[in-house]
Formats: structure tokens, C-alpha cells, sequence
């Protein structure tokens, strides 16, 4: 029973997660872009998450922890790292 409503949980929230890379997201006019992306979706009840490149590569243990703290639901190790040892 508790799996199913962790299930349904999971289900119902409204996550957008953004990957802001370094070829769209230079000018200020692509961040008045996406903030104004980001408050259309706010009134919708979505959460919006952005990663950047630079995010994942020097800070993954970070990205890492959003996730989690995005999806409590997940378990075992998700890292970068995890998925090269297990190939």
C-alpha cells in the first residue's frame, strides 16, 4: 500500500528539470527567457529545476543531492560514477 502511494506521489508532482548549457543561456535575453518560462510554470504548480553543465562536471555530489531532494523516492547510487563502475 505505501509503495502505491509513494508511486502516486511521485506521479502527481511537476517537475521541469532544465539543462542550461552554454549555448543558449549567454545573453540576458535567454535568461529573461527562461525566467519568464519559469513563472508561466510556477502558476501551473511546476517546480523548476535547472542543472548547468558546469553543474555536473565539477559539482555532480550537488546535482546529485537536488535529485534526491527533488525525488526522495530514488535509491542506490545514481552518480555519474556509479553507472562507470557497473559497466
Amino acid at each position: 500500500m505505501q509503495d502505491q502511494l509513494d508511486n502516486e506521489a511521485a506521479l502527481s508532482r511537476r517537475l521541469d528539470l532544465e539543462g542550461d548549457g552554454r549555448l543558449f543561456h549567454t545573453s540576458p535575453g535567454d535568461r529573461r527567457r527562461d525566467a519568464a518560462r519559469d513563472a508561466d510554470l510556477g502558476t501551473d504548480d511546476w517546480v523548476v529545476g535547472r542543472v548547468t553543465w558546469i553543474d555536473l562536471v565539477e559539482t555532480p555530489e550537488l546535482v546529485d543531492a537536488r535529485l534526491r531532494r527533488w525525488f526522495p523516492e530514488l535509491s542506490g547510487d545514481i552518480s555519474p560514477a556509479a553507472d562507470r563502475r557497473a559497466a
